[in-house]
């Protein structure tokens, strides 16, 4: 995994509430500065698992991250 991939990983994770939820405005954040794809309808709630998705991880790669 490359260090870039790896810190999009640990933006996502630290703007998870402790429910492991990302509220909206945070996802908006995290399209800007460029950690997920710029589509609009990213800019909702969403859980961790559904972000990691979102900025290109596999099924794979979300499960071996969560089970940390």
């Amino acid at each position: 995994m490359t260090m870039s991939k790896q810190t999009d990983i640990n933006a996502i994770l630290a703007a998870a509430d402790s429910g492991g939820v990302i509220q909206a405005s945070t996802m908006l954040e995290l399209t800007q500065r460029g950690v997920l794809p710029n589509d609009p309808t990213l800019h909702t709630t969403m859980s961790v698992e559904s972000a990691l998705r979102a900025a290109g991880l596999s099924a794979d790669e979300v499960e071996e991250i969560l089970d940390r």
